[in-house]
């Protein structure tokens, strides 16, 4: 019954964002930058998508994103969980249908995959 009802909201989210032929509509996928849009359609010899963040209650990959949004309320009322807001920008862990979601929003601008950033250490 739980896969039948998640099975019936992801249809319901992916579907609006998708044309005829199942492709992801185009004013969408331009929201999403090269490294999120290889999620959707793998490229061989390019960037690839990025790793998970690791994996939501539902055991769907999440994904780290920064969002440039004029309003990150909007966001919320979608269902997305927000990590942190300052001014336009907005990150977040989504899985790829609420990355999809995100895009949709008209305040939403751009959405990018969290570069891997590495620290040095102080052994001292």
């Amino acid at each position: 019954m739980k896969i039948a009802v998640l099975l019936i909201i992801t249809l319901a989210i992916l579907l609006p964002a998708c044309g005829n032929d199942g492709h992801i509509n185009p004013e969408i996928l331009n929201k999403l930058d090269t490294r999120l849009q290889h999620l959707y359609y793998g490229t061989e010899g390019q960037e690839a998508a990025p790793e998970p963040a690791g994996r939501d209650e539902h055991g769907e990959n999440l994904y780290s994103v920064i969002i440039r949004s004029d309003n990150a309320d909007h966001l919320r009322e979608a269902g997305l969980k927000l990590n942190a807001v300052i001014g336009p920008v907005v990150t977040a862990r989504l899985t790829r249908t609420e990355i999809l979601e995100a895009a949709r929003l008209a305040s939403t601008q751009s959405i990018e995959a969290d570069s891997d950033m590495s620290f040095p250490q102080n052994d001292r």
